[in-house]
């Protein structure tokens, strides 16, 4: 299995640059070209993560440049942890943010009169936020060994079990429910039940966003449940005293057990293999599943090419119809030359 778990790893780290530059595109379209909606405020949360943590990796990577050297000697081990924070961070956003959009756009299709009270600017604004103040709690406290102990100082041997497992229930919560929400969505879709109230065009658009959605969260939700073992697994650890060094003889005993029997579980060591995978299947898939992003994406790809096209047509029509001078004095007559000289005389 590790070696399965090393060769998915190499396949995640060349995922790196991929993720950057279609989360960087992400954010673009989604500030430049996408009209304000739904789908965008949850790609924009989804993106700015992705785009993240991938730029902190990158930054890693490139940490043995001569330039940076001193820079990387100085705040090398901060950028690991941020990139790490980072890492979970847009994992546990992940859940929240699809949970909370499949959510609105299934009430937009089947409660079309409490969408917009929910949808509100200042509605939307908080939920969000509240997504984004949760994820980073939920990094520390199931993580605890990573920020709270080395970062700021706290003893190692605090038990964090309690806080460890009210976050490991949240996240299946809020993974259950998107798979619960999902299902109900196929059920209502495949009903027919649209609700026209107002305006048929509005119950047309929800659904868009609802088939939207279920295209996305297809693959992205794959992803999302190999990595709940991993919190399991690590909250069992935590409540089992495992984590703690006061459970071991020596430090050289615990050591021995990390590098032996917690990196060869296989859930563990896939889900901290597969950061890119997942994060390359969040951004490529919000690309095409969003009707907005498509169009945003056809119309960008006209802009570059059709000129090009023209260039390319206006080139080989100016190179069709060039001619070139001959001096009479270097002009070899042919027969044909002769023959028509001979007849005009």
């Amino acid at each position: 299995m590790l070696d399965w778990v090393f060769i998915v790893g190499t396949i995640d780290e060349m995922l790196v640059y991929p993720v950057f530059a279609l989360s960087a595109l992400l954010i673009f379209l989604s500030l430049a070209a996408v009209p304000p909606s739904l789908s965008r405020t949850y790609c924009l949360n989804l993106a700015v993560p992705s785009f993240s943590v991938t730029f902190v990796a990158i930054v890693i990577v490139w940490r043995e440049a001569p330039g940076l050297l001193f820079v990387w000697i100085a705040l090398g081990y901060y950028i690991l942890l941020l990139s790490s924070f980072l890492e979970f961070f847009a994992s546990f956003g992940y859940l929240y943010f699809s949970a909370l959009t499949i959510f609105l756009a299934y009430v937009g299709y089947a409660k079309p009169l409490l969408f917009p009270v929910l949808t509100k600017t200042r509605n939307v604004v908080f939920m969000f936020a509240f997504g984004h103040i949760w994820a980073s709690i939920a990094v520390v406290t199931l993580f605890p060994r990573n920020i709270p102990v080395v970062f700021l100082g706290m003893s190692a041997d605090i038990d964090f079990s309690s806080v460890m497992i009210v976050q490991v229930f949240i996240v299946i919560f809020l993974y259950m429910a998107m798979v619960v929400l999902f299902v109900l969505t196929i059920v209502k879709m495949r009903q027919h039940a649209v609700n026209v109230i107002g305006n048929a065009s509005v119950s047309a658009v929800h659904r868009r966003v609802l088939k939207s959605m279920l295209i996305y969260c297809t693959l992205p939700n794959v992803f999302a449940g190999i990595a709940l073992p991993t919190y399991i697994y690590s909250t069992i650890l935590e409540v089992n005293g495992f984590t703690r060094p006061s459970h071991w003889a020596n430090t050289a005993e615990m050591r021995a057990w990390k590098s032996t029997d917690y990196l060869s579980r296989p859930f563990a060591g896939l889900s901290y293999s597969t950061g890119n995978i997942r994060l390359l299947a969040n951004v490529f898939t919000a690309l095409i599943a969003f009707h907005d992003y498509r169009v945003a994406m056809k119309k960008g790809l006209r802009r570059i090419v059709v000129p090009i096209l023209n260039a390319m047509k206006i080139s080989k029509h100016n190179t069709s119809i060039v001619t070139f001078y001959v001096d009479p004095l270097f002009h070899i007559p042919s027969s044909r030359t002769h023959v028509r000289d001979a007849r005009c005389g």
